[in-house]
C-alpha cells in the first residue's frame, strides 16, 4: 500500500510539475514571469489545500506538503566551426544577446507531516523545456 501510495503522489507531483511548465511556456516570450534576471522564481502554492465544500484553500484546511520553484536560464547557439563540428550552446547572462530560454520547474512534496497525515516521504519531480527567442542575438 505504501508503495502504491508513493507512486501515486511521485505521479502527482510530476503532473504539477509538467502542468505549470506548460503554462510558463505559453506565456508571451517577454513575460515577467520568465526574467532570468528573476531568476529563480519561489514557491507559488497556497500554504493550505483547497477546502473539500468550497474548493478554496482557507486556514482551517489541511497544510499544503507541496512546494513549487523554477528557474529561467539563457542559452546562445554557436554554429560548427568545421564541418562535421556540433552546434554549441553556451549558458549566457541576462542582459546579454541569447537564442533560448531554458525552464526548470520543481516540485517537492515534503516528509510525512503527523498533523495533516499527508505523505510518506519526500519526493521531488523537476521537468525542464526549452523556449526560443523570436528575435535571436538580441537581450
Amino acid at each position: 500500500m505504501k508503495s502504491n501510495y508513493a507512486a501515486n503522489e511521485y505521479t502527482s507531483i510530476h503532473n504539477i510539475a509538467r502542468d505549470r511548465l506548460e503554462q510558463l511556456m505559453s506565456l508571451p516570450f517577454n513575460d515577467a514571469q520568465l526574467d532570468a534576471a528573476n531568476s529563480p522564481f519561489s514557491n507559488d502554492l497556497p500554504p493550505n489545500l483547497p477546502d473539500p465544500k468550497t474548493g478554496v484553500p482557507s486556514a482551517t484546511s489541511p497544510v499544503n506538503t507541496l512546494s513549487m520553484t523554477y528557474t529561467v536560464t539563457l542559452f546562445q547557439e554557436s554554429p560548427p566551426v568545421n564541418p562535421g563540428d556540433k552546434w554549441v550552446f553556451r549558458q549566457v547572462v541576462a542582459g546579454s544577446g541569447w537564442d533560448f530560454k531554458r525552464i526548470d520547474v520543481t516540485v517537492t512534496s515534503s516528509a510525512f507531516n503527523t498533523a495533516t497525515g499527508l505523505g510518506i516521504g519526500a519526493r521531488t519531480a523537476r521537468v525542464s523545456g526549452f523556449i526560443r527567442n523570436p528575435s535571436p542575438g538580441l537581450p
